[in-house]
């Protein structure tokens, strides 16, 4: 039997404390920085726990974050189906997220995405001791945030909001005055994000981003 609800706090709780950051460090950031505009729709086959499509209002656009637990048991149609209703989503909304190849296939052969995908980019440092020393990068201030929105924007990378900006620590690389690469470390993940940068001299910026 197969049906659908919102997630209790606990459920959210134990996902939280289950689900590997490094492999779904999207969803993962929707569990806990972004937990409080967010909401959860469960899908559960025999009363466990199959998938879950979160969605989150804090940008201008409507975001999601999909996470499948078990594949063989999913129906993803009726999942659609039933967060569109909850959430009273029109038909002709376009949306925004993040998925993994695997994820990517499974929303097209549904007719869920349009256009050519921008492929995004994380990175992780894996050891300390082989970063170089720079003093190239410069801790982004309250004055530059427009700045920032803006070289995001025109970027294509529009899944990060101002308040993140002002809590979250970002790094950027300046050329001609001009911001050219930035990066933030979502802090609960303790994961580097590469969320923008030109393709100019690219290992570089790369060894010089580090927080």
């Amino acid at each position: 039997m197969i049906s659908h609800r919102l997630l209790t706090y606990e459920t959210i709780i134990q996902l939280t404390d289950q689900i590997n950051r490094d492999q779904h460090l999207l969803f993962y950031s929707y569990l806990t920085q972004r937990k409080e505009q967010a909401k959860f729709v469960g899908q559960y086959v025999d009363d466990k726990l199959t998938a879950v499509l979160a969605y989150f209002w804090g940008l201008p656009f409507p975001a999601f974050s999909f996470h499948c637990i078990n594949r063989e048991k999913l129906n993803f149609p009726t999942l659609i189906a039933f967060t569109k209703e909850t959430i009273q989503l029109n038909r002709n909304t376009v949306c925004g997220t993040i998925l993994c190849n695997r994820d990517l296939q499974l929303f097209q052969s549904h007719g869920l995405i349009t256009g050519n995908p921008q492929r995004f980019l994380t990175m992780k440092h894996m050891d300390q001791s082989k970063l170089l020393n720079s003093n190239l990068a410069e801790l982004v201030k309250e004055n530059d945030f427009s700045d920032i929105v803006d070289l995001l924007q025109n970027g294509g990378m529009k899944f990060f909001t101002r308040s993140e900006l002002e809590q979250y620590p970002f790094l950027g690389i300046k050329e001609c005055g001009h911001f050219i690469a930035v990066v933030t470390k979502i802090v609960l993940c303790n994961q580097l994000i590469v969320i923008y940068y030109k393709m100019i001299e690219s290992a570089r910026i790369f060894n010089e981003l580090s927080l």
